[in-house]
């Protein structure tokens, strides 16, 4: 298990559905927390069905928190015709979300965290 940076809290949040403008504003101040740095973000799936989207904004957090979790929603595997023809299946998507988040620094697999 990789370890990950002491922690002072933690924030969960799911659905943030940032392909809303709004929503990734609320991001956006989020990550601009004084705390967030030493923080641990638990992402809980749906951030977007869209991939620059969805990149852009597990970036933003992933540079903003000590350690951000992810766990993908149905949002983030979604397959639609007019959201684009990237991949097949969504495990294909799957797989691509999965090396974003690796590449980004969020961690999908278990990590021992310490703290308070």
């Amino acid at each position: 298990m990789r370890s990950c940076p002491p922690l002072e809290r933690i924030v969960a949040v799911s659905d943030v559905h940032t392909d809303h403008a709004s929503n990734f504003a609320w991001c956006e101040a989020l990550a601009a927390s004084p705390s967030s740095s030493s923080s641990v973000l638990l992402l809980a799936g749906d951030v977007s069905e869209k991939l620059a989207r969805f990149e852009e904004t597990l970036a933003l957090l992933s540079s903003a928190f000590g350690a951000v979790f992810f766990v993908p929603g149905n949002h983030d595997l979604w397959i639609r015709p007019n959201v684009g023809a990237d991949f097949r299946t969504s495990l294909e998507k799957r797989e691509w979300c999965l090396a974003t988040c690796e590449r980004l620094g969020v961690r999908t697999e278990p990590t021992r965290i310490e703290g308070e």
